[in-house]
C-alpha cells in the first residue's frame, strides 16, 4: 500500500474514533463478543470449555449473565448506528403547530443527539464509514460465531467434502466426530443447500485449519469478512454513479447493525453471495450516463460481466440469481412496450439470466460437486421459523385443534407454504414487468424483500439481502423508518431466540423494549436522504 493512502487510512482511523459513539458501539460488540461464550450457541465440544467449565458456565447465573451482556451490547450498537447518522438525515425543524409536549421532545432529542458528519473520503466510501466498521467489527472477528450456530455446519459440511462424501447427500452426522458434534441437532443429518462454490471455500477453510472443528467454524468469517469488504468497497460507488445519497448508502447498509451482527459475527455466506451481486451490480452501472458529468465515460455492455459476477455469487447462494433478471435495465431501460423496445429488452434480461446460470453451472461443473443441491432446496424450511406463512399455517393448525378437527399440523404448513410460494411468484412477476423495468435496483431490492418473506423459511440474514439493496432506491423517509424497523425487528427476534436457548426470556424482553424506546426517540428525527427524488 502506497505511504500516502496508509498514512490517509491511519488519519481516518483516528478521526473516527474521537467520534465517542463510535467507542460507543465498539463497546457494544466488545460485549456481543463476550456474550457469545454462552451454552445458547457455543458447542459443548468447542474448546473453549476446558476454560469455561471451571467457570460454571452452564449454571443459571452464567446463563443470564450472558443474555444481559449481549443484550446490553446490541442495545449500545443500534443506538450507536442512530447517532451517527449521516447529515443527509438531519433533524426536522420545529414546526409552528407543535404541542408543548412535542417540542419538548424535539428540545430534548436536540441537546442529546448531535449528529457528528463523517469527513473525508477514501475513494467513494465516507472514510469514516470504513473505520466505525473496522472499530466495530474487531471484536467479533476473534469471538465464537454470534446469534447463530451456522458456520459450525458450514465447517462440517467442508469436512464432508474433505472425505470425499457428497455433501448434498449426506449430513454431518454420517461422520461421527468434532465436527459433527458442533452441528445444531436439527442440521446434523440433514444434506447442504448451498451453492459448491461455498462448500468448496468450507473445504479449502478446514484444510487450513488443519482439520480443527473449532478453528474450521471461526475460520468461516474469513469469506463473510471478504464480501462485506466488496459491499462497503462498491456500494458507496454505485450510489454515486446512480446519483444517490453515498453516506446514506453506507450507513444505512455497511454500518447497519444487522451486517455487523449477522454477515460478520454470525459469519453467514450471504455475505459473499451479497458480495458479488454488489460487484456485479457496480460492473453493470458503469453503462449509466453519470447524472453529474455526462462527459464521463461509459461501457454499455459492461452488464454483460456484471451478469458472470452474479453468476459466481449464484455459486455460493443461489439468491443470486434473482438480480441478473434487471441487470441491463441499469443501463438500458426497458422504456415503453412498443415492439421493437419490448424484444430487446427482454432479449438482454434473457441474455443476462443465460450468462449468469451459465456461469453458475460452470463454477458447479468446476467444484466437481454436481447440482444435488436441488433435491436439498427444502432443507431451510425444516425447522419452523419466523416466515408469514409457516406460521400462518402453524396458526389455523392451532385454531383447528382447538375445534378439535384433529388435522395434521406438518400438511397444514406444507400447504401453507406452498401457498406462500405461488404468492411469491406471483408478486415477482408483477415486479418483473413494471418496477424492474425503469427502477431495476428496486426491483432487485424488493424482490428479496418477496423471496424472504414468502419463503418457507425466514432468517436475520435473509432481510439483509434486500436491506444492503435498499439505500440504491428512491427512498422517501416512511420506507427509511419502515426498514429501521425491519432491521430492529429481525434482531429482536434472533434476541429473543438466544434468550430462550439461555433461559433468560425475561431479559430480553426488557432489552427489546428499551431497543424499541431508543428507535421511538431517533426515527421521527429521520426524514428523506439527500439525493433521493
Amino acid at each position: 500500500m502506497p505511504t500516502d493512502q496508509l498514512r490517509k487510512l491511519c488519519a481516518d482511523l483516528a478521526g473516527a474514533w474521537r467520534v465517542r459513539h463510535v467507542k460507543q458501539g465498539l463497546v457494544g460488540t466488545c460485549l456481543i463478543a463476550l456474550g457469545a461464550l454462552s451454552p445458547a450457541y457455543l458447542p459443548r465440544s468447542t474448546p473453549l470449555w476446558l476454560w469455561l467449565s471451571p467457570l460454571q458456565a452452564h449454571a443459571t447465573a452464567w446463563r443470564v449473565s450472558g443474555t444481559i451482556i449481549t443484550m446490553l451490547g446490541t442495545l449500545l450498537l443500534v443506538d450507536a448506528w442512530f447517532r451517527l447518522r449521516p447529515p443527509g438525515l438531519a433533524d426536522k425543524p420545529s414546526h409552528p403547530g407543535q404541542t408543548l409536549s412535542e417540542r419538548l421532545t424535539e428540545w430534548w432529542r436536540a441537546i442529546n443527539l448531535p449528529s457528528p458528519p463523517l469527513i473525508g473520503d477514501l475513494g467513494r466510501m465516507p472514510a469514516r464509514g470504513w473505520a466505525t466498521l473496522f472499530c466495530w467489527v474487531l471484536p467479533l472477528l476473534v469471538a465464537p460465531p454470534v446469534f447463530s450456530q451456522d458456520a459450525y455446519s458450514y465447517a462440517a459440511q467442508g469436512w464432508i467434502v474433505h472425505n470425499g462424501l457428497n455433501p448434498y447427500a449426506v449430513g454431518p452426522g454420517m461422520l461421527p466426530g468434532g465436527f459433527a458434534d458442533q452441528v445444531a441437532s436439527e442440521w446434523r443429518m440433514t444434506p447442504a443447500p448451498y451453492g459448491p462454490l461455498s462448500l468448496r471455500i468450507s473445504e479449502a477453510l478446514v484444510n487450513a485449519t488443519n482439520c480443527s472443528p473449532y478453528l474450521a467454524a471461526w475460520a468461516e468469517r474469513l469469506p463473510a469478512l471478504l464480501g462485506v469488504v466488496m459491499i462497503g468497497f462498491f456500494l458507496p460507488r454505485i450510489a454515486h454513479r446512480m446519483g444517490a445519497d453515498e453516506h446514506f448508502a453506507a450507513w444505512f447498509a455497511l454500518l447497519n447493525p444487522m451486517l455487523v451482527i449477522s454477515f460478520v459475527g454470525g459469519a453467514h455466506n450471504d455475505a459473499l453471495m451479497m458480495g458479488f451481486v454488489v460487484a456485479g451490480l457496480w460492473l453493470a452501472g458503469l453503462g449509466r450516463r453519470h447524472p453529474a458529468d455526462a462527459t464521463r465515460a461509459v461501457v454499455p455492455w459492461a452488464w454483460l460481466g456484471g451478469a458472470l459476477l452474479i453468476g459466481v455469487g449464484a455459486a455460493v447462494k443461489q439468491p443470486a440469481l434473482l438480480a441478473a433478471y434487471a441487470l441491463p435495465f441499469m443501463s438500458h431501460p426497458w422504456k415503453s412496450w412498443g415492439l421493437r423496445d419490448v424484444v430487446v429488452s427482454v432479449a438482454r434480461s434473457f441474455t443476462s439470466l443465460a450468462l449468469a446460470v451459465g456461469m453458475f453451472c460452470l463454477v458447479t461443473l468446476a467444484s466437481g460437486l454436481g447440482f444435488g443441491w436441488v433435491n436439498a432446496v427444502n432443507v431451510p424450511g425444516r425447522s419452523v421459523t419466523v416466515a408469514p406463512f409457516t406460521l400462518a399455517g402453524l396458526g389455523i393448525w392451532h385454531v383447528t385443534d382447538w375445534f378439535g378437527l384433529g388435522l395434521d399440523q406438518s400438511h397444514l404448513i406444507a400447504q401453507a407454504r406452498a401457498v406462500g410460494v405461488v404468492v411469491g411468484i406471483v408478486i415477482l412477476l408483477f415486479l418483473a414487468l413494471t418496477l424492474a423495468r425503469r427502477q431495476p435496483l428496486a426491483f432487485m431490492a424488493w424482490g428479496y424483500v418477496t423471496a424472504a418473506l414468502t419463503g418457507p423459511a425466514l432468517r436475520t440474514w435473509y432481510v439483509q439481502w434486500s436491506l444492503t439493496l435498499l439505500p440504491l432506491t428512491r427512498m422517501n423517509a416512511t420506507m427509511v423508518r419502515l426498514s429501521v424497523w425491519a432491521t430492529l425487528v429481525m434482531l429482536g427476534f434472533d434476541a429473543m431466540y438466544m434468550s430462550m436457548r439461555n433461559s433468560a426470556v425475561a431479559v430480553c424482553v426488557g432489552a427489546l423494549l428499551a431497543m424499541a424506546w431508543v428507535a421511538w426517540g431517533h426515527l421521527p428525527m429521520i426524514h428523506r436522504p439527500k439525493g433521493m427524488t
